[in-house]
């Protein structure tokens, strides 16, 4: 039998929950089988496969042939503060240059770490400063996380439409990846967007776990791989669904 202190608690998450999902423009009931409250929700759905299971991610070292030789870890920051000013800086890092690359912001040893394949399209100086931004703030609200407790961070220094695994794995931003998470090391990762994760795996196969672990020699941190930002603003039932799997992997789901 739960105490009373534990029922407050879980109707303030519920209830910060639902004022989320709601500023958000969900339209859907929170319990075990997602309920539509409108005929307006779309039927569409790109989400991962519906059940859930646990696989360790052990990271695949790439050749000379797969990594350019400037992506090299000896080549890259120790420590966060320097790989910051490097990712904006860095002539090397893609072929436009430095103008208009986003920093990641947060700091080290994360209560949790965002990932995105690449800036909003508006993003300044800000990294996550649009529509995506204000839902993930909403998102952090529900799950009563502070924004000062989370790294954002993305794979790529800029907005890049269309973006394809193939062509980051080529670009070394799968090896840049891996040593960001090491460098933040923080104590949980999700990963908004399917292909991010093939960037840990060393491959392109799209049937990805929902729940995982990254293990490599300096990292071993849970992940949550989801749907990208972009298909849950636009497809509220990804919404539902990834509020399902953050309260059974957090171990807030009864």
């Amino acid at each position: 039998m739960r105490d009373s202190n534990s029922l407050t608690t879980t109707a303030l998450q519920i209830t910060s929950a639902i004022e989320w999902w709601q500023a958000a423009g969900v339209e859907y009931q929170f319990n075990d089988e997602t309920t539509i409250w409108s005929s307006s929700a779309q039927n569409n759905d790109e989400s991962i496969d519906s059940e859930q299971y646990n696989r360790d991610i052990t990271v695949v070292p790439k050749t000379k042939d797969n990594i350019a030789v400037k992506y090299q870890k000896n080549n890259m920051p120790e420590n966060l503060a320097d790989f910051q000013k490097w990712w904006l800086t860095d002539p090397s890092l893609d072929s436009v240059g430095p103008q208009g690359r986003i920093p990641p912001r947060g700091f080290i040893n994360a209560r949790l770490m965002i990932v995105v394949v690449d800036p909003e399209i508006t993003d300044k100086n800000k990294l996550l400063s649009g529509d995506l931004g204000l839902m993930v703030s909403r998102m952090l609200k529900a799950m009563q996380i502070s924004e000062t407790e989370v790294y954002i961070a993305s794979v790529l220094p800029r907005h890049t439409p269309m973006a394809e695994t193939s062509q980051m794995i080529a670009g070394g931003f799968d090896k840049i990846l891996l040593h960001h998470l090491s460098l933040v090391s923080p104590k949980r990762v999700i990963f908004f967007g399917r292909n991010i994760a093939s960037l840990i795996d060393g491959k392109t196969n799209t049937n990805l776990p929902a729940n995982a672990e990254i293990k490599s020699e300096n990292l071993h941190v849970p992940a949550l791989i989801t749907n990208s930002l972009d298909s849950m603003i636009t497809m509220p039932k990804l919404k539902a669904k990834f509020w399902h799997r953050w309260l059974e992997w957090s171990g807030q789901k009864e």
